[in-house]
């Protein structure tokens, strides 16, 4: 009954978000899609399935981001301030997360990076390679992920795909 939300950053153009947008809009962003789900998107689930949700799973695909990228430090900047934008207003909403399409390097800068988040952040972060259906489908169904992940739903991530979707425009 869980929302599944996707992020590919090897689809996302780091510089031009950050050459477009202030670090404020960025966060306004951040915010106004937490404040969206919590509004809208959790009730027609917590609807459709009978019972409450309040959490969501996560997964960020960070094939193809390489490790440099992450070190620059505009990078590490904005991922800081999602993650804190995350972690100071919104703790509660993280169900669970995946990070999947790591490389071996990735493991050592994760062992930084870790360091940021609090305790009960970080045990609900699980990274995991190229291989990690096995792992996923234990907290999302197959049927609710893309097929150009792995999944059996024929609609890609930037599509939306839940009992929310009609409710979503009407917020909006």
């Amino acid at each position: 009954g869980y929302p599944v939300y996707i992020e590919r950053y090897a689809k996302t153009d780091i510089d031009l978000l950050l050459k477009t947008f202030t670090n404020d809009q960025l966060k306004s962003y951040y915010t106004n899609s937490y404040e969206q789900m919590i509004h809208c998107i959790w009730p027609e689930c917590s609807r459709a399935v009978g019972r409450r949700i309040d959490r969501t799973v996560t997964i960020l695909d960070v094939k193809g981001f390489g490790v440099m990228r992450m070190t620059k430090s505009d990078t590490r900047a904005f991922l800081n301030m999602a993650t804190q934008v995350a972690q100071d207003y919104y703790p509660e909403c993280q169900g669970k997360m995946f990070i999947i399409n790591t490389g071996m390097t990735f493991s050592a800068l994760w062992a930084i990076v870790k360091l940021w988040l609090d305790e009960k952040t970080r045990k609900k972060i699980t990274v995991l390679g190229s291989k990690y259906m096995k792992e996923l489908s234990k907290y999302v169904d197959p049927v609710n992920l893309p097929k150009s992940m792995g999944g059996e739903n024929s609609k890609e991530v930037y599509q939306a795909n839940g009992p929310w979707t009609e409710y979503v425009a009407k917020c909006n």
